[in-house]
């Protein structure tokens, strides 16, 4: 009958929905279990920041994740990356959003580009079909150490509890950061 297709209908979307939500609890799970051993593991910087990376984005289910040191307000050349594709193009440094996050120390979110003034006519977003970004600032007591890029080549929503985690990940990546600093 009819009801039946419809329960049964109703009863597949809600575990799509469940086995998502686990996927992404998993996921976040193993982001700070990961940033936890880096932060234990006191190797060298270039070590840990792609291992970094690679956590956020599968996190964060992003196309491509850099994670770039500064050097006092300038992006310094020690970054770790990942990329679905393999290799990553780094524009941070021409990226207004990028540039924005480090003057004012705050996240930036831009959700969708194409209806972003200030980035829709950016040709680096266009060139790698990048349609979302967040650039989250690394502080550890005012100064800043760096800057995690996320990037999507689609349109995204974070929920609250996303960005809840990116802010207390982002505090993690920064004691991660200045402890193998110390150690070096």
């Amino acid at each position: 009958s009819n009801a039946v297709v419809q329960r049964a209908a109703e009863t597949y979307d809600l575990l799509k929905q469940r086995t998502e939500e686990l996927r992404r609890a998993n996921a976040q799970m193993s982001l700070l279990t990961v940033l936890v051993q880096v932060t234990q593991a006191s190797n060298s910087l270039e070590a840990i920041l792609t291992p970094i990376a690679t956590a956020f984005a599968e996190s964060f289910a992003v196309n491509a994740c850099i994670l770039q040191m500064l050097e006092g307000q300038t992006l310094s050349t020690i970054q770790g990356f990942y990329s679905q594709q393999g290799t990553v193009n780094n524009w941070l440094n021409q990226d207004p959003l990028t540039n924005e996050a480090i003057a004012t120390g705050q996240i930036q979110v831009a959700a969708n580009i194409a209806k972003d003034p200030k980035l829709a006519s950016i040709s680096q977003y266009q060139d790698n079909g990048i349609q979302s970004h967040v650039v989250i600032p690394i502080t550890y007591r005012n100064e800043m150490l760096g800057v995690l890029s996320l990037q999507w080549q689609q349109p995204i929503s974070l929920r609250e509890d996303e960005l809840t985690l990116i802010h207390l990940s982002a505090q993690l990546v920064a004691i991660a950061l200045t402890s193998s600093r110390c150690s070096l």
